[in-house]
């Protein structure tokens, strides 16, 4: 492998803290060989300028997404950029949500032999109505997909290559890293962490949404979905420029 870690990051609309996530992530990884992927899911273009102009160090490659195609699909495009180059991928948020401080030990967790750590935020640190959608999201992936009682699942996460890689070739219309992961039966393991500031995003989904997302996974990823796997299907999404960083 030619690194050590890849870190996917999707982006939308996100210019300093991406800036700050990367100054950390350069002061903390300085004893691996390692790679960002920033996947810009078509922000404003002001923002694309910011990014291009003040977030690419030589360890950074933006990728811009030729429209807003959902944070899923950035991870997806991201995974693929960088699951062959590296041993280890990492996915997180670009609004400094995901501590980088807690990368050592997410990597120290994956090397005791598992193919996917989820680290997950403490709740006394989340509001209520976060924590009730997050079980409730996990209560139905262990019904679905089989997650172990107790689990759950988040967008920070650190995986081998080989299961980033399985879960690069998915070959439907519609990604959802979790579902692809799970299917795939791979061995998991959660670590917590205390969250330390409260994400200024609101979600996006009510509750039709919500009900409409359910069925999307139930369809496609569930054991006994109707979709045929192994029909070529459209990509779901369109890269617009791959642009690399420079010294």
């Amino acid at each position: 492998m030619k690194y050590d870690i890849g870190i996917v990051i999707p982006v939308y609309n996100a210019t300093e803290t991406v800036k700050e996530l990367l100054r950390l992530l350069t002061e903390l990884l300085a004893g691996y060989r390692w790679r960002v992927c920033l996947v810009d899911d078509h922000s404003d273009e002001e923002v694309f300028r910011y990014l291009c102009n003040l977030c690419l160090p030589e360890e950074v490659s933006l990728i811009r997404l030729s429209q807003n195609c959902g944070q899923q699909n950035a991870v997806l495009c991201g995974i693929r950029r960088i699951a062959e180059t590296c041993a280890t991928i990492v996915t997180m948020d670009d609004d400094l949500q995901h501590p980088p401080q807690f990368l050592s030990a997410l990597i120290n967790k994956i090397e005791e032999g598992y193919d996917l750590v989820y680290a997950v935020a403490d709740e006394k640190a989340q509001p209520f109505y976060r924590n009730l959608g997050s079980h409730l999201r996990d209560l139905f992936f262990t019904l679905v997909f089989h997650l172990p009682a107790g689990y759950r699942v988040s967008s920070y996460r650190i995986m081998t290559h080989q299961l980033a890689e399985k879960i690069a070739a998915w070959d439907g219309n519609f990604f959802y890293f979790s579902a692809a992961a799970l299917r795939l039966n791979p061995k998991i393991a959660n670590m917590r962490y205390l969250s330390g500031q409260q994400s200024v995003r609101n979600s996006c989904y009510s509750l039709k949404k919500l009900i409409t997302l359910y069925l999307k996974l139930v369809w496609n990823y569930a054991p006994f979905a109707k979709r045929k796997h192994g029909k070529k299907t459209s990509c779901p999404y369109t890269i617009q420029s791959i642009i690399e960083g420079v010294q």
